[in-house]
């Protein structure tokens, strides 16, 4: 459960003294980095990855990744520590409350996802054999058959409107479509949303907390616009050199340039 301000005063207050038992010197100065100019020098580390993952809403596979460190070693300094943490689902809600109440960040959002594709170019692709509603969308379907990855396209997950979201719906009942779901290599199911909107919109934001609050087994993931660009810059070559795809879509090669390519333009029937 994340931890409001007075709680989370309960917890504070601890020193580094164990740090040194559990962690290696290169993993401590790493820490002293990630923490240094961001508070005052009398807190503590602890104190500090602690504030981090409940006022900021950061997941310890956030904080590792901040760090640079692996998400096993934040994992066993809350341990030792015996420090509450949030589950992923919560870490993930906090910080889609967090970034919607940011209207800078809203706006920043929207104008990203414009600007990664202007035009969603729909239709079926005939390498993928996939009707997908934006580049994005079809590229993300080539990296998880080029990694050998079972997939569902266009997840419907229902969800019961709690009271907190009663005003923004007109029944007890909704769902919420998401555009890929994958069982990880563990068997747990992974769902994949591409580019969203859901930043921009209310009640597109109150189905995502419904979510993560009632599917808490499930692994969501976010594909942003950066994060898009960092699977294109590891995943473009290898797609475009595969004899088993038609390549990479971008601005200036896609289905709409180029439908004796991909495949053939019309209305996703997904």
């Amino acid at each position: 459960m994340r931890l409001q301000a007075s709680e989370l005063e309960k917890y504070l207050g601890n020193n580094d003294d164990k740090l040194n038992e559990i962690c290696s010197e290169k993993t401590i100065q790493k820490l002293n980095r990630y923490k240094r100019g961001d508070v005052k020098e009398s807190a503590s580390l602890i104190d500090y990855l602690l504030t981090q993952h409940h006022e900021n809403g950061l997941s310890l596979r956030q904080l590792a990744k901040n760090v640079g460190v692996t998400a096993t070693t934040i994992i066993r300094i809350f341990h030792t520590y015996e420090l509450p943490t949030l589950t992923h689902a919560e870490a993930v809600r906090a910080m889609l409350y967090d970034r919607w109440q940011d209207p800078k960040f809203r706006k920043r959002n929207a104008e990203a996802v414009r600007q990664t594709e202007k035009t969603p170019v729909r239709g079926h692709r005939r390498d993928i054999n996939l009707n997908a509603d934006s580049m994005m969308e079809a590229n993300l379907a080539r990296i998880f058959l080029y990694c050998g990855r079972i997939f569902s396209h266009k997840i419907i997950v229902p969800l019961k409107v709690d009271k907190n979201h009663r005003e923004l719906f007109d029944s007890d009942e909704t769902n919420i479509t998401f555009d890929f779901a994958v069982q990880n290599q563990t068997g747990k199911l992974r769902i994949y949303e591409v580019a969203s909107n859901f930043y921009t919109n209310e009640s597109q934001i109150a189905k995502l907390e419904m979510a993560l609050q009632q599917h808490p087994s499930v692994d969501f993931r976010f594909i942003s616009p950066d994060k898009y660009k960092r699977l294109e810059r590891y995943f473009k070559t290898k797609i475009e050199n595969s004899p088993h795809f038609s390549g990479w879509e971008t601005t200036k090669s896609n289905l709409k340039k180029n439908p004796e390519r991909y495949g053939h333009i019309g209305n996703s029937s997904a």
